[in-house]
């Protein structure tokens, strides 16, 4: 492929040269100056100087980082468009790092699938395993003749011959499949007898049970000692706990060593939930999501709250909750590097900024808390709760507001200003305002930005309104 220089040689002349000797020349000869035709007008075209890494970055952002089966044909067809195509995204390697799979498509596609990931070099590897027809709630493993998925020796193979996986998601409707594919891969281990195994090499894990009537099960002991991610996600609103706690059916050191916890699940099981989160000590990231279709009473008093167990690497803390269950939550963690705080009431938001402006009292975490994300449900936050919240923040740099009126930001903020022009002393540090999905996207924030200005937004550098399609 010619380079721009060389491109920029190609006269105009020279096409009408070649043009006015194909109507005198016999058909092979017509072909090949036809050919030469189109390989000098491609060399013309801006899209074919487009460097290679800019091809590939722009064929990621045209795809999920992890591909389904029809996501792989959309790759697949960007190679097929040209060599230069094909090539810039043969190099881009961590477009091939990341597959979603149904059990079925792994009976059949088993060498074709570590084919695919062999194509992504040394980049961290990704796996989701979806249990077909897990949607279907009528059938469940082991009953009326039905056969696990998961504990077919196929996956089983996968995960003790394949390649090495940096992450596994495993989506199925019941623990009863999770029992399954471990039983299964320790019986192909024992069988084959693999000097290492994927399995055993896992950084992260998410399992997703879509169908759980009991969330307790000592089969959640079966965790690789090598992770250091966890999810496990139980989304039906129906699961309950049996009297031993969850965390119990967890290995200590597993719990000590995680980095990463996510948890998503009923209301019923908040407070073993909770408990489980205070013995993942070492975390530096915590999800605690309950589902928001749980049922819950918006009056409901609570429970009373855990003794704060000092959490000293979480720098990342996500809660959404119903609000009492949420205070309840945030009651129980003391963070003293806490650097992100992410929080969704899912009802009244009563109590939630007091709850806050507690935790960062007890957590004395003043000097390292820079970014707050507040998730509105309905009813929304007021002003003045707003303003309550912010008033005892002045030192974060970064707050996203999710579908918060904008009406009710500029009142709070408006209101801040007040406040402050009483107390010269507090010194705001916001410097990014972001709006994402407010419910009225035409709202426009009437704000004084800049130096010189309102002394809540004296180092505010702009405000940034994010509207999804």
């Amino acid at each position: 492929m010619p380079n721009l220089q060389e491109a920029r040689a190609i006269q105009q002349d020279d096409l009408n040269d070649l043009k006015s000797r194909i109507t005198t020349l016999t058909l092979s000869q017509l072909q090949d100056l036809k050919k030469e035709l189109q390989e000098r007008v491609r060399a013309l075209s801006p899209v074919s100087r487009i460097p290679a890494e800019l091809l590939g970055e722009i064929f990621s952002m045209a795809l999920p980082d992890s591909l389904n089966e029809w996501n792989r044909e959309q790759l697949l067809a960007f190679c097929r468009v040209c060599k230069p195509w094909r090539e810039a995204a043969l190099a881009t390697r961590w477009l091939w790092s990341g597959v979603i799979v149904d059990t079925d498509q792994m009976s059949y596609a088993f060498d074709k699938i570590v084919s695919w990931f062999q194509r992504s070099g040394d980049s961290a590897k990704r796996l989701h395993v979806v249990t077909k027809n897990v949607d279907e709630w009528d059938v469940f493993c082991g009953e009326m003749g039905s056969e696990c998925k998961l504990g077919s020796a196929v996956l089983a193979k996968f995960l003790t011959d394949g390649p090495v996986l940096d992450h596994l998601c495993v989506v199925c409707k019941d623990i009863d499949c999770y029992r399954n594919l471990v039983d299964a891969l320790y019986f192909y281990s024992a069988l084959f007898k693999p000097r290492f195994r994927p399995w055993d090499r896992l950084r992260s894990l998410d399992l997703r049970f879509t169908y759980s009537d009991q969330v307790w099960e000592p089969i959640l002991k079966y965790i690789p000692s090598s992770v250091t991610s966890l999810g496990i996600q139980f989304l039906s609103v129906g699961a309950t706990l049996e009297d031993e706690s969850l965390e119990a059916s967890l290995p200590q050191d597993t719990l000590q060593h995680l980095t990463s916890v996510q948890l998503v699940g009923p209301l019923a099981w908040r407070v073993q939930a909770l408990r489980l989160l205070q013995s993942c000590e070492n975390a530096e990231t915590v999800s605690f999501l309950i589902l928001s279709n749980s049922s819950f009473d918006s009056d409901d008093p609570g429970l009373l709250p855990l003794q704060p167990i000092p959490h000293l690497e979480l720098h990342t803390l996500k809660l959404a909750l119903p609000s009492n269950a949420l205070i309840h939550a945030i009651s129980s963690f003391k963070t003293p590097y806490l650097v992100t705080l992410d929080i969704r009431p899912y009802s009244h938001a009563s109590g939630v900024a007091e709850a806050v402006l507690a935790l960062v009292h007890r957590s004395n975490c003043q000097s390292t808390l820079r970014h707050l994300r507040l998730r509105n449900s309905d009813p929304s936050f007021t002003e003045g709760q707003l303003t309550c919240l912010l008033s005892g923040l002045p030192f974060i740099t970064h707050l996203t507001l999710y579908g918060i009126p904008g009406n009710v930001v500029q009142g709070a903020f408006q209101k801040l200003g007040s406040t402050l022009e009483s107390d010269p002393n507090i010194m705001f540090q916001l410097e990014v305002l972001e709006l994402v999905e407010p419910p009225e996207p035409e709202f426009r924030l009437d704000l004084p930005v800049g130096p010189g200005q309102d002394p809540v937004f004296r180092n505010l550098k702009g405000v940034r309104v994010i509207q999804y399609d």
